[in-house]
């Protein structure tokens, strides 16, 4: 992991990276200590401008408020497209389907604190992560 085109895992304080048996599988756990806002994995994209893709995920969390604070961020430059993830013990699929602004895009896996909510403790799981041309 980490190299090329591979997922980065962001190392911030309070948040631990567990690989899971799944496709393209990770647990990310938080202790409450870690910051109001963080990366928790990034990947680099290589796309074809102007095509419109579609990231799709299953997701599920456990011990995090009703708004898990946990965000996909498609990027490119100042632009990007987010999709949060909702709180749910069981496995829930999720899409974002997005147009291609540069050859070279961001994909992070974000948390941000929500407001009026303590920082989180529990985990949020992400498995067959994937990042599809739509035709």
């Amino acid at each position: 992991m980490g190299h090329g085109f591979d997922w980065r895992l962001i190392e911030v304080p309070g948040v631990s990276h567990i690989g899971l048996d799944a496709p393209s599988g990770r647990r990310v756990a938080f202790s409450g200590r870690q910051p109001e806002s963080c990366e928790l994995l990034r990947k680099i994209l290589n796309l074809q401008p102007g095509a419109r893709y579609a990231l799709q995920w299953e997701a599920r969390t456990q011990g995090l408020g009703a708004d898990s604070g946990v965000e996909w961020r498609i990027h490119y430059g100042d632009r990007g497209q987010r999709a949060p993830l909702p709180s749910d013990d069981n496995w829930r699929a999720g899409e974002l389907v997005f147009a291609a602004q540069g050859e070279l895009q961001d994909l992070v896996l974000a948390y941000q604190r929500p407001s009026g909510q303590p920082r989180a403790e529990g985990y949020v799981e992400v498995r067959n992560v994937s990042v599809t041309e739509v035709k």
